[in-house]
């Protein structure tokens, strides 16, 4: 069972705003212990203590329980290598672009690439109950930012662009 189906945990560090900033921080980390049962075992413990504390104190105890037993997002993935673009800076199309700060905006978002390639690490393929990333098995392109994973569509044309690196 993944740690995301498990009812209350997802609901209650959503609810009491844990990661007030993003949403998207909490079903992006992963499981710590090499046990998910451990995880959710250790939960259901202080989900039953709840009874009887304010909002502040239970919101509080939620967030150590998270910080104890989850990792940071983005621990599942590392950077991947490209291969070199050809000698020239960028794919050669750019030569012809006008005016030069266009051409040269192109060849700044061709640099990115190299920045965005990711591959999961071996612990997603050992153990993706612990993770929401999927294990994916090559690497990828990542939009970036707080966007750690591959978004369907959007990748599979991100993925497209390096191409023109050449």
């Amino acid at each position: 069972m993944s740690w995301l189906h498990h009812g209350t945990l997802l609901d209650l560090v959503q609810r009491t705003g844990v990661f007030p900033r993003d949403s998207k921080t909490f079903p992006d980390m992963s499981v710590r212990t090499a046990s998910v049962a451990e995880v959710l075992s250790a939960w259901e413990a202080l989900e039953s203590s709840f009874a009887g504390h304010d909002a502040e104190t239970k919101a509080m105890r939620v967030k150590s329980f998270v910080l104890q037993h989850f990792q940071e997002p983005g621990c599942d993935m590392h950077a991947a290598s490209l291969p070199p673009p050809r000698p020239g800076r960028g794919p050669s199309f750019l030569q012809s672009v006008q005016p030069a700060e266009v051409a040269a905006f192109g060849r700044e978002v061709c640099g990115l690439w190299s920045q965005l390639y990711r591959q999961v690490s071996a612990d997603v393929i050992a153990r993706p109950q612990n993770h929401s990333m999927l294990p994916l098995p090559h690497p990828f392109i990542i939009p970036g930012d707080r966007f750690r994973e591959v978004y369907y569509w959007d990748s599979y044309w991100v993925s497209e662009l390096p191409v023109l690196r050449e």
